[in-house]
């Protein structure tokens, strides 16, 4: 049976839905994530939590991961709600690091 879903393409990559199942690794740039696995600590700098999501992703990928979503906004039960501000904060030097440091071949 032929997908009628359009293939996601964005440079030389390409999913194609329908045609095989896709592994995706979160991660959760958060302090309070549900499921344990948040990687923003007070402790931390910023640049320490970059590191560590960036090092999460490759493990994710090497694992397999075709997909990486990077969470900054807890949706366990009873999390406050951020800011569009604060979020941005989190992920977006997160997905910077992310687009610089992985070879083009990993993705």
């Amino acid at each position: 049976m032929q997908s009628v879903l359009s293939p996601t393409i964005w440079g030389s990559h390409r999913l194609d839905w329908g045609q095989r199942t896709y592994v995706m690794g979160i991660v959760n740039v958060t302090p309070d994530s549900f499921s344990g696995d948040g990687l923003v600590d007070a402790s931390k700098s910023q640049d320490e939590t970059i590191h560590r999501a960036v090092t999460q992703a490759r493990d994710y990928i090497v694992d397999g991961a075709a997909i990486i979503d990077v969470g900054g906004e807890s949706t366990r039960p009873g999390a406050a709600p951020l800011s569009l501000e604060q979020e941005l904060a989190r992920v977006i030097p997160v997905i910077q690091a992310l687009s610089f440091t992985l070879p083009e071949e990993t993705i």
